[in-house]
């Protein structure tokens, strides 16, 4: 029988050391450590770089991904102020979950805990009740990020086949190059 003890202590400690990954799975994990955001020029394989672009609910996959450089702003576009447009990341994600409100709620509500670790702070939260389906984040005063969920239409260019939750993440970083801002 002196066998047996040996055998119940590593099973022990493999359900340990299981339970431990399960749950750094559906928690997110531990923050990763982020490097000061670059005073120069930003590009799209920069965005790319960047954490918090790549800070996705588990399980998620990438349907969609588009990345822009900073530039001028379009002069055609009503509203923008004069100076350099952000660099931007845009991800259409899916999640092998059903697309309703509670896998909506269940993911603004990780991504609202894993953000907010990492230091975010919520510049315009959802109102459903008013049609709005996305929460606005901002870290200092170059970085926002947007989290969208609309589960009653599927953004253009992504091929749906209704079956897991679609949504998605607008990553920007301002420019630093333009005199005009704030660095």
């Amino acid at each position: 029988m002196k066998w047996d003890r040996p055998l119940y202590r590593n099973s022990l400690a493999l359900a340990v050391i299981v339970a431990v990954a399960a749950g750094f799975l559906v928690l997110g994990g531990l923050p990763i450590p982020e490097t000061p955001l670059t005073t120069g020029n930003l590009t799209d394989s920069y965005m790319r770089s960047r954490p918090a672009a790549r800070l996705w609910f588990p399980l998620s996959r990438p349907v969609w991904e588009q990345a822009g450089a900073e530039g001028p702003y379009d002069p055609m576009l009503v509203g923008h102020p004069p100076g350099n447009a952000p660099a931007s990341l845009s991800l259409i994600l899916e999640v092998p979950l059903p697309p309703n409100e509670s896998t909506a709620a269940l993911i603004w509500g990780w991504y609202q805990q894993e953000l907010t670790l990492r230091g975010w702070h919520v510049l315009a939260p959802r109102n459903e009740a008013a049609g709005n389906y996305s929460e606005l984040y901002t870290r200092g005063l170059r970085e926002r990020i947007r989290i969208s969920f609309d589960y009653d239409s599927v953004p253009g260019p992504v091929k749906y086949d209704g079956l897991g939750a679609i949504y998605t993440i607008q990553y920007e970083v301002a420019s630093c190059t333009d005199p005009a801002s704030r660095c």
